[in-house]
């Protein structure tokens, strides 16, 4: 429940992962980007790290989960983020929705901001969410406030302008914005939390993933 040697150890584990992954000869070298093995090898530690990481088994039905898909090859069909898909960013976000999730190696402002990553900013290491791609998050958690902005992106303003943060970016880009793209929520007509839940246990992988323009 503290910062104590073995958190130590896996945030070392995680920035490993993080500078192999940004280097120039392990992205472009044939074995990351056509077989993927160095890939999964990198991603195998990411995943390690994280399940080691303090986390709380859902005891009310309100947790999300999240998924990312590669291609055959280790590669993946992404296009860049327009100005008008950061204008269609949103934090307040219901049981059930499914949003498009970060994909990047590093931390985003908010990421920052959850994690008084201060040194981050003034380093200019933040590495924002610039490209749809094949990742997402089934939220089943209800994250309206009364206010409408959830408490982990309310006080972003003020922890930059309290930090004199905006000398090393101009953060009135769009792409600053907080939040995620909701690509599509569960229809709840005719079923609750607890019959939704109890079907998605029944699945222990994904065979499929469409996207339907209706």
């Amino acid at each position: 429940m503290s910062i104590d040697v073995e958190i130590l150890k896996l945030n070392a584990l995680h920035l490993y992962f993080e500078n192999v992954s940004n280097m120039p000869e392990v992205n472009d070298s044939a074995e990351y980007c056509q077989n993927g093995e160095i890939y999964q090898l990198l991603e195998e530690i990411n995943q390690l790290v994280h399940s080691m990481e303090y986390w709380s088994p859902p005891e009310n039905l309100e947790f999300f989960g999240t998924t990312r898909l590669m291609t055959q090859h280790g590669g993946a069909e992404i296009q860049n983020l327009t100005d008008e898909d950061y204008n269609n960013f949103r934090t307040d976000f219901e049981w059930g929705d499914l949003t498009l999730d970060y994909f990047r190696v590093g931390k985003d402002l908010q990421t920052c901001y959850a994690t008084n990553d201060v040194e981050l900013v003034k380093t200019k290491g933040l590495e924002q969410q610039i490209t749809v791609h094949p990742a997402f998050e089934v939220r089943l958690k209800d994250e309206k406030e009364p206010d409408g902005v959830p408490h982990w992106t309310s006080n972003i303003d003020a922890w930059i302008k309290e930090n004199n943060l905006d000398q090393y970016y101009d953060f009135n880009l769009p792409m600053f914005t907080s939040g995620r793209i909701i690509l599509g929520k569960i229809d709840m007509t005719e079923t609750n939390k607890e019959e939704v839940i109890k079907e998605m246990v029944k699945c222990t992988k994904l065979t499929n993933v469409e996207l339907i323009d209706e």
